[in-house]
């Protein structure tokens, strides 16, 4: 004859187990989500980061031109060299 009780622990118990994988999953799941916002996060810093640096080397490169002939026409102007 089936064994009632034992049929029923045995069900139970593999619900408990199926209970306990379905929230790893679920955790897992979270995990999963903030490391990709981490990631895209890290990609926009890096991104930015390269944009900044590009950025400063054409400011320097833009600047360096009108800035020498701005400092050279203070040479030019020296108190001594008007006697």
């Amino acid at each position: 004859m089936l064994d009632e009780p034992q049929d029923i622990a045995d069900l139970e118990a593999e619900i408990e187990a199926l209970r306990d994988e379905a929230d790893r999953s679920r955790k897992l799941t979270i995990v999963a989500k903030l490391v990709i916002v981490a990631g895209a996060v890290m990609l926009l810093v890096l991104v930015m980061g390269i944009a900044a640096s590009l950025g400063s080397v054409a400011l320097f490169g833009s600047m360096s031109g009108p800035s020498a002939r701005f400092a050279s026409g203070f040479r030019i102007w020296r108190p001594d060299a008007l006697n």
